[in-house]
């Protein structure tokens, strides 16, 4: 009667274990599709490889996003104008005057990754 007993609180403590598990994959919150920050445009530096580009967000801290610069890689889409023109200066392009303080969107995929800067209307 006593190993009956035992069995029988074992199989309580299995099935309460699986409840568990189902509330924790059931409690996930859904992909988000697309995410957009709105950030404000604050320079960016030019370099072999790369390009950073330095935001600031709403609440003032800083958003730090670099782009590979090599054609065959396929990172973030970002509007040519936040460079300014390499035909005018001497040394690798820097940030464009005019559009530092402009309001620009970054967009990124449900994986949280950037996919594109755009200015925000």
């Amino acid at each position: 009667m006593l190993v009956l007993l035992v069995l029988v609180s074992c199989n309580n403590k299995k099935s309460s274990a699986g409840t568990d598990a189902a509330k924790d994959t059931a409690a996930k919150k859904p992909v988000v599709a697309h995410n957009q920050q709105k950030v404000i445009y604050q320079s960016a530096t030019y370099y072999t490889g790369r390009v950073e580009f330095h935001f600031h967000d709403e609440t003032g801290a800083d958003v730090n996003i670099s782009i590979s610069n090599f054609p065959e890689d396929s990172g973030a889409v970002y509007p040519k104008y936040l460079l300014e023109s390499s035909d005018t200066l001497e040394g690798p392009p820097v940030e464009n005057p005019a559009m530092v303080g402009k309001t620009f969107l970054l967009i990124k995929n449900a994986a949280g990754e950037l996919r594109e800067i755009k200015a925000a209307n």
